[in-house]
This record gives structure tokens, C-alpha cells and sequence, in this order.
């Protein structure tokens, strides 16, 4: 999970401060780190389908086309990849940080196996949409069991 390093300032007693100046100092945000490098942020998506294909959309705002990496399997997808770190000047004073940056990765399983050869992608508007073509669903075929 992101986490912002809070920094405590020991020359000033708490008791010397008034509300506001309390609030200001225990959130003045020394050193930023958005994503941890051994923690990956999950991006948001939607997953439906139809009776023959597959559709998925990942919402990646702010991530470049190129650092989306798509692997497609029978019955998963791994969409992963790198949103960069916006340049911040090292003196910003953050109020809120939620947005995500740093390596994602989220592994879809898929209801119905998929036809990895007819997978689609395409980036637009900060939304990647994936579909992908279903297999048909395999036949059962009974067998009369004889005696001896």
C-alpha cells in the first residue's frame, strides 16, 4: 500500500502550537514514496462477456503505452506495467497523494477458457480495453459402459 513518511519536529513542543499549526506539522510530508518497490499497485477494471468473447477494461491513466504489458493464457490475463512518478519539486508540500505510481500488476482469471491468438488491445484516453474470442465450450461425449 503507498505510504507517505510523516516527520516529527522535536524543537517544538506540541503544547505550543495552536490547532492548526499541529495539523500543518503533523502533515507536512518530508520525503514522498508512492510505491514501495516490492509492492505493486492494482489498477481498477471492468470484466464482462458476451456469449462469444471476452471483454475487459483497465482503467491506467497516466501510464504510457509502451510500459503496458499484456500476457494472455486459456484462462487468465496478466496486465502489468509502470506508471512513472510525476517530477515533483523535492520542497512540495503534499495535502492529499492518491494516486498510485511505480510498477502494477493484476492477474484476471478467466471464466471460460479464450482463444489467445484472437486477443485485442487498444490504449485510449487512459483506458485499455481488451477482448478476446471465447473457445467453444468442449462437447461431452457419453460412453455406454459394458459388462465384463
Amino acid at each position: 500500500m503507498p505510504f507517505i513518511k510523516i516527520r516529527f519536529d522535536k524543537t517544538i513542543h506540541s503544547h505550543e502550537l495552536d490547532a492548526s499549526e499541529r495539523l500543518d506539522n503533523l502533515f507536512r510530508v518530508s520525503h514522498v514514496t508512492l510505491a514501495p518497490p516490492h509492492h505493486a499497485w492494482k489498477p481498477q477494471m471492468d470484466y464482462h462477456e458476451g456469449s462469444d468473447e471476452i471483454f475487459i477494461i483497465v482503467d491506467l491513466a497516466g501510464v504510457n503505452r509502451e510500459d503496458i504489458h499484456l500476457e494472455v493464457r486459456r484462462k487468465s490475463i496478466k496486465i502489468s506495467g509502470v506508471r512513472t512518478d510525476p517530477s515533483v519539486d523535492s520542497n512540495t508540500r503534499y495535502h492529499l497523494a492518491e494516486i498510485p505510481a511505480g510498477y502494477f500488476e493484476r492477474v484476471l482469471h478467466l471464466h471460460a477458457p479464450v482463444d489467445m491468438n484472437t486477443a485485442t488491445a487498444r490504449y485510449t484516453d487512459g483506458l485499455l480495453k481488451i477482448h478476446i474470442k471465447k473457445l467453444p465450450i468442449e462437447q461431452t461425449r457419453k460412453i455406454s459402459v459394458t459388462k465384463g
